[in-house]
């Protein structure tokens, strides 16, 4: 007839082989074993437990254990469970490994008393605890930080469509800043110290923020602000874009905060102030006042880096007559190898919103 198998599990391979020969005598034999790890991180703080399948005979077969260590060889799984046993126990009875233990000389003299069993078995139980310490250590140090989980605080997260990403991308500028010009660069002046940090982006519902400058640069600035932010983006004064509204005056403005605030969102102008360069001072000044009749909340300057810094400098100085400008959103920096000018105009520079 077939054998039954049953499976069992346990602590440790000595105490499922003390349930076979409980449950099934000593005719059972283990044909397979596995360990089992539950739970733990990066291995440290996981429980291990053995499960092994048993094979008994129908029939009556002789009392011979599996893993009779009086035998004169051992075979495949029999003598692999053995190891595993004397590994366990910290005693690796192999007599070609140096400091081994052979079986023998585990087996408390039959002369000893109780105490000194006692004192030799929590010494083997002290040596297991110390071993698989030393292996979950190793085991850890051989894992990678992509291996490890990451846990962060919900709050401490920076969303890119949140309103502290700029800052967030300003503060990694502060610090990787080069304190000299790179090589093969001309700075024409000692750009000013001290600046302060450029502001966040406002998101409070019906919130306006004006971006002024020439008329792709201050759309392109805005458009790029409304990734950071839930904003309608409107043009004014000289700028103009197909597919977005426009709004002329403070009247209008005011309809366009109205409609922001019911769709819980912010409004950002792009507002041209200017016409390359090519303005004169009467014309700038009458787009700085209408500007300034806008009454932006935060108002930023969008300055090409790029550009001449004289063309700059005089509508800005314009702007500057009529409003207070906040910060100035630099872009173009990668476009000259003096980058630096822009903060020459004496304002906070962000370069979040362009290239």
């Amino acid at each position: 007839m077939s054998p039954r198998r049953f499976r069992l599990d346990g602590a440790t391979l000595a105490e499922v082989k003390q349930k076979v020969v409980d449950e099934h005598g000593p005719q059972a034999r283990i044909i397979a074993a596995e360990q089992i790890t539950t739970g733990g991180v990066a291995g440290f703080f996981a429980t291990r437990r053995y499960e092994v399948t048993v094979e008994v005979p129908d029939g009556p077969t002789p009392s011979v254990d599996a893993h009779d260590l009086s035998a004169p060889r051992r075979f495949g799984l029999a003598a692999l469970l053995d190891d595993a046993d004397a590994e366990e126990a910290g005693h690796i009875s192999d007599p070609a490994m140096p400091g081994s233990i052979p079986p023998a000389a585990m087996a408390p003299p039959p002369s000893e008393d109780a105490a000194r069993v006692a004192a030799r078995a929590a010494a083997d139980a002290r040596h297991t605890v110390a071993r698989e310490t030393a292996a979950a250590a190793a085991d850890a140090r051989r894992r990678t930080l992509d291996d490890l989980p990451i846990v962060a605080d919900a709050a401490s997260l920076v969303s890119t469509s949140g309103r502290s990403f700029a800052a967030v991308l300003d503060g990694l500028q502060a610090v990787t800043e080069l304190p000299e010009p790179l090589p093969g660069t001309i700075s024409t002046s000692e750009p000013p110290r001290g600046l302060p940090s450029p502001p966040p982006l406002l998101a409070g519902p019906g919130d306006l923020i004006a971006v002024a400058g020439l008329p792709a640069d201050a759309l392109a600035v805005a458009r790029a602000m409304a990734f950071s932010v839930d904003a309608d983006v409107v043009v004014c004064g000289t700028a103009v874009a197909e597919g977005i509204p426009r709004i002329d005056g403070r009247r209008e403005a005011i309809t366009a905060r109205a409609a922001a605030v019911q769709r819980d969102r912010i409004v950002i102008v792009a507002f041209g102030i200017s016409s390359a360069g090519a303005d004169t001072r009467e014309v700038l000044a009458g787009r700085s006042q209408a500007l300034a009749a806008l009454t932006a909340d935060q108002l930023w300057l969008a300055v090409d880096a790029g550009r001449k810094p004289d063309d700059t400098e005089r509508w800005v100085a314009a702007v500057a007559s009529a409003s207070t400008p906040d910060a100035v959103a630099g872009i173009g920096r990668d476009d000259t190898a003096t980058p630096d000018t822009v903060r020459e105009l004496g304002y906070a520079v962000s370069w979040s919103y362009g290239s």
